[in-house]
């Protein structure tokens, strides 16, 4: 199923609804969550057949990207990355 550029563009606002007004993210995190979401999304190549669905899947992945630096932040992780060997990365 095709995604139409309208619906894409639906999305991007929503998305940055979400990002802003209701999760309230950190903007200085939008570099990190960009980045790591490119070099996911490079493994894949350019030859999509929806490029509108292809930018409202990488929002998506941005917002669960985003989530997740929140989550490993704010401590709640700090157990299971002293259990991987990894307390370095704990708050």
């Amino acid at each position: 199923m095709a995604v139409s550029q309208e619906d894409a563009d639906e999305w991007v606002e929503i998305a940055g609804r979400l990002r802003y007004d209701v999760f309230n993210f950190d903007r200085s995190d939008e570099r990190s969550a960009r980045e790591a979401i490119a070099n996911f999304m490079s493994e894949f190549g350019s030859d999509v057949p929806s490029q509108a669905g292809v930018e409202m899947f990488e929002q998506l992945l941005e917002l669960g990207y985003l989530t997740a630096l929140r989550r490993v932040r704010d401590g709640e992780f700090d157990g299971e990355l002293e259990e991987w060997g990894r307390p370095d990365l704990s708050g």
